[in-house]
């Protein structure tokens, strides 16, 4: 405001006193003004910068065009854009000429603005006029080179118009397109992203590294499937090559409320093994599908399980024998045995699952894991992932797990399970890795013999059976060659194609009952435990004797798993100490089993847990048959003392029920431990333990 007042005064050394109280009056005055006034001010004082700043010297003589290239005759856009060009150089010249004669604000601001879009105009089409040129160029030379080939006699023939196909250069350009095909295999943990094959990016790479061919990412995606067969722009293309990319996928795992619940429990069983090393064996088990490939499609396809082409498929029963005294990688490897099954004909099942570990006992390849001298080591531990063929809770695998029990004469057999969706923690997965990729890029021919397949009612199905049969048993047999050759954690990998079941080593072992699996078996939502009972009429001799000792003090069974006070999980090893106390029912600090579903799941007599309410009933209609529930024990709470805890025991003696005397004193018993129990959860739920 100052150099204002010093600008209309005319005077380089004004008063400033004076200078200082005329801008306070012209302030005031420009307050009272309207909005409009105020900044049709300020665009006349950036006019004036403006054209301060803008050279106001006319120009002599009309622009010129930049260069003197002269488009060819049918070069029609080239000559547009040079017209456009030329105008706008033209009312450039007007404008700088008119400003420079203009007095009016008004005025010079709009020419200012008409003469800043005019030289971004003229800026914008001569780099289309550049790219244009360009262009042309090059097909000048394209046109040059063809010519001299011509000259050399290099004839290169098409009927179509435009460019030759890359097949008429290249005949062989199929085989060198599978040839640069690079696989991919599943992640080493899987737990994290992985590509299943490379991107169209390092393709056109490879192909301009070997063979010196390169082709667009369009040109190149021309050739090979589509992803989308029914689009009209994948119609419009022939698509030769047998090749098609997947798109990059995550493989991370879900996350579920029981997952550290379930890894504790597998931990704290390989740690007790790590105690016992020579009379502990940990098998690892799980099953691979692999579908049957024809010869114009390789095996790529890295996951373990898949759910397309059932009962057309070779399934692999994979097996991974863990030494628990080779503690170099915390027990994660071992010894690979494979079994090789067609679904149509022989599907898995548990029964085959026992099957194939009696056959291992036999074999001495294997006598360094499964065995301890000349005996089958007396505890076996099996870590699965809980499918239908393994999962501990269903009654009909419990059967077959007895038949193993009973027929190697075991002293402790667990079945261990990871939480649903975490299955890749079991150790057996890495190892399908490595299978996996030792089968990229192998082609399995699905009709050696013939074609085994027919329409059926419009279903496809296997119409031939020996066909199909021949043409199973060379897929299997030839996958077992391909294992057969490298190691996996330094040992040979074993395999065999099965045909037919082998239940010749369970025919003289008699089922167990529910009484005797209510004896001898602890069942839980993730594990099921099986032990010698102390009756030796039924059960032999211990021959881990130390074991036996170490658990009978919780009535021959691991511990549960325990919350500790500071919201972990124990270790089993460290709970060990605390079998002087009363310990927590199994599974009653499982996240995923709430306090009210723990009491509908515990037999309201003995105080037993089971999984499911159907083990339940049958616990109940076998086992408390005849007896009633006192209401007295549901009715009174008395609350007590946390030390007058009672250790309890769930071993059942079925000569004890009768004694009239001693049921009526085992009754009044259990009446004094289900009231302690129900007011102490009634008070705060489950119980923490912490360390000492």
């Amino acid at each position: 405001m100052k150099q204002s007042e010093m600008v209309k005064s005319h005077n380089k050394t004004p008063n400033k006193k004076v200078l200082h109280q005329q801008a306070q009056d012209s302030w005031r005055e420009m307050k009272k003004e309207d909005k409009e006034n105020i900044q049709n001010r300020e665009s006349q004082s950036e006019s004036q910068k403006e054209s301060q700043k803008r050279p106001l010297i006319p120009l002599e003589n009309p622009p010129e065009l930049f260069d003197n290239i002269q488009p060819s005759s049918n070069a029609t856009a080239q000559k547009k854009l040079l017209d456009i060009i030329q105008k706008s150089k033209v009312d450039l010249y007007e404008y700088n000429n008119l400003l420079r004669t203009a007095s009016s604000h008004e005025l010079r601001s709009q020419f200012v603005s008409s003469i800043k879009k005019l030289e971004e105009t003229i800026l914008i089409e001569e780099n289309r006029l550049k790219k244009l040129r360009n262009n042309a160029a090059a097909q000048q030379r394209a046109r040059k080179k063809k010519k001299e080939n011509i000259e050399e006699n290099i004839v290169e023939v098409y009927y179509t118009p435009g460019r030759p196909s890359f097949l008429i250069k290249n005949p062989d350009l199929l085989e060198k397109m599978h040839a640069s095909v690079e696989f991919g295999a599943a992640d080493y943990k899987r737990r994290k992203e992985i590509i299943k094959v490379r991107t169209i990016k390092h393709f056109c790479e490879k192909m301009d590294e070997d063979y010196g061919i390169y082709m667009a990412k369009s040109t190149l995606q021309n050739y090979m499937q589509p992803k989308h067969p029914g689009s009209k722009e994948a119609q419009r293309h022939h698509h030769p090559a047998q090749i098609r990319f997947a798109a990059v996928r995550r493989d991370e795992m879900n996350s579920h409320v029981d997952e550290h619940y379930c890894l504790v429990s597998v931990k704290g069983v390989k740690s007790f093994a790590m105690a016992f090393p020579h009379d502990i064996l940990i098998i690892s088990q799980d099953d691979k599908a692999k579908i049957i490939q024809t010869t114009n499609e390789p095996v790529s396809v890295p996951d373990h399980d898949f759910p397309k082409a059932a009962k057309y498929k070779l399934v692999l029963s994979v097996y991974l024998l863990i030494n628990p005294s080779d503690t170099n990688d915390s027990l994660r490897s071992g010894k690979v045995r494979i079994f090789i099954r067609p679904e149509y004909f022989l599907s898995t099942s548990c029964e085959t699952h026992m099957v194939d570990l009696m056959s291992i006992t036999k074999e001495e390849n294997f006598c360094e894991f499964t065995h301890n001298g000349d005996f089958v080591k007396p505890f076996w531990c099996l870590l699965t992932d809980g499918g239908p063929d393994e999962n501990s809770q269903f009654l009909a695998n419990i059967t077959k797990y007895l038949l193993l029990f009973k027929k190697l004469d075991l002293d402790y057999l667990t079945v261990r399970t990871h939480a649903p969706g975490q299955s890749a923690y079991n150790p057996v997965e890495r190892n399908m890795a490595s299978l996996s990729g030792k089968l990229a890029g192998i082609e399995l021919n699905a009709f050696t013999y013939g074609n085994h397949l027919g329409s059926v009612e419009g279903k496809i199905t296997i119409t031939d059976r020996n066909f199909g049969r021949n043409n199973f048993r060379h897929a299997g047999k030839r996958l077992c060659e391909l294992w057969s050759w490298d190691n996996i954690n330094g040992h040979p990998v074993i395999t065999t194609y099965v045909e037919d079941h082998d239940q010749a080593d369970f025919l003289d072992i008699e089922e167990g009952s529910w009484d005797w699996i209510d004896q001898h078996a602890q069942i839980c939502r993730y594990s099921l435990d099986i032990r010698k009972c102390k009756d030796r009429n039924c059960c032999a001799q211990p021959r881990a004797s130390e074991i036996h000792n170490l658990l009978s003090a919780n009535n021959g069974f691991l511990p549960p798993v325990i919350q500790g006070h500071d919201g972990h999980f124990l270790n089993l090893i460290h709970t060990l100490k605390y079998f002087g106390e009363k310990l927590p029912g199994y599974d009653e600090h499982c996240p995923s089993i709430t306090s009210d579903l723990y009491h509908s799941l515990t037999c309201r007599k003995c105080f037993r847990y089971f999984p499911s309410k159907a083990f339940l009933k049958q616990h109940t209609k076998t086992i408390h048959s005849g007896e009633r529930v006192p209401v007295e024990r549901v009715a009174i709470n008395v609350v007590i003392e946390a030390s007058k805890y009672l250790q309890q025991d769930y071993e059942y003696n079925a000569e004890s029920t009768q004694d009239d005397e001693n049921e009526n004193s085992n009754d009044n018993t259990s009446q004094e431990l289900q009231k302690e129990k129900t007011t102490k959860r009634g008070r705060g739920g489950p119980r923490n333990y912490k360390h000492n």
